[in-house]
């Protein structure tokens, strides 16, 4: 069950750095240090997406 969460997330995660273009992607608990410089949270779209398409089943 987990791992099927896991990759519904992905594949919308990876749709949505297709369309915006993005370079990279990353978990924010991963990182240690960073500024606060042209940072876009994609978390509120994410679960957007995952819920309109959970929705549609």
């Amino acid at each position: 069950m987990r791992n099927e969460l896991v990759g519904e997330i992905q594949e919308i995660i990876l749709a949505i750095g297709e369309e915006q273009k993005y370079s990279l992607i990353i978990d924010s608990t991963t990182i240690t240090y960073y500024t606060r410089t042209n940072i876009i949270d994609i978390t509120g779209e994410v679960v957007r997406r995952y819920n309109e398409k959970r929705n549609s089943w």
